[in-house]
């Protein structure tokens, strides 16, 4: 994070971008401040550069009063996923889990389940034991089966922790983690 400030901050790295912007876009830089355009793009580029590229979420399911509903765990992945380790934490007086199962396709087989219902925390493990060159994009990893608690109106975080996940070959991958919330309904 220091290096990408001390970057950020050197004039000589912004005359060059602007050199850049100009002669890609043909646009001079005091115009782009002009119309306020040049922060948005250097958030972009900044955004493009340092963001991950892979993701781990849970679906988007709507929850009601005294129902069951299934979660499935999602992994954007760039390149070949060969494992996905992640723990929940969320309100146990709003959610039960009742279930852990497995993904689609090469995450098929049934995760490693520590759980912690009590405690309202549970972490799973699953692992590509099929294919190393596969899978790659959106990956269903594994299932939650969860029994709904609370009343309506009611807010269900559910934070996702310890997250890693990796290639086939074993290498890390950065990972965006994108929590779930949402709204009980009648």
């Amino acid at each position: 994070a220091d290096k990408i400030f001390i970057i950020l901050t050197n004039p000589r790295f912004w005359q060059k971008i602007m050199i850049f912007i100009r002669n890609i876009t043909g646009i001079c830089l005091p115009r782009l401040i002009m119309f306020g355009q040049f922060d948005f793009l250097v958030q972009r580029v900044i955004i493009e550069l340092f963001m991950p590229k892979n993701s781990i979420s849970l679906s988007k399911t709507d929850l009601f009063v005294g129902g069951t509903s299934l979660l499935e765990i999602i992994v954007k992945s760039s390149q070949p996923l060969g494992s996905a380790s992640v723990a929940f934490n969320y309100d146990k007086n709003l959610i039960k889990i009742r279930e852990v199962k497995g993904g689609d396709g090469e995450f098929s087989n049934e995760p490693l389940v520590n759980s912690q219902e009590g405690n309202g925390w549970v972490k799973i493990i699953n692992q590509n034991l099929i294919n190393l060159d596969s899978p790659t994009g959106e990956i269903v990893v594994g299932r939650l089966m969860i029994d709904v608690l609370g009343e309506e109106r009611d807010i269900v975080n559910i934070k996702l922790e310890q997250v890693s996940i990796h290639t086939t070959n074993g290498a890390d991958l950065d990972v965006k983690i994108i929590n779930f919330k949402t709204k009980i309904k009648s």
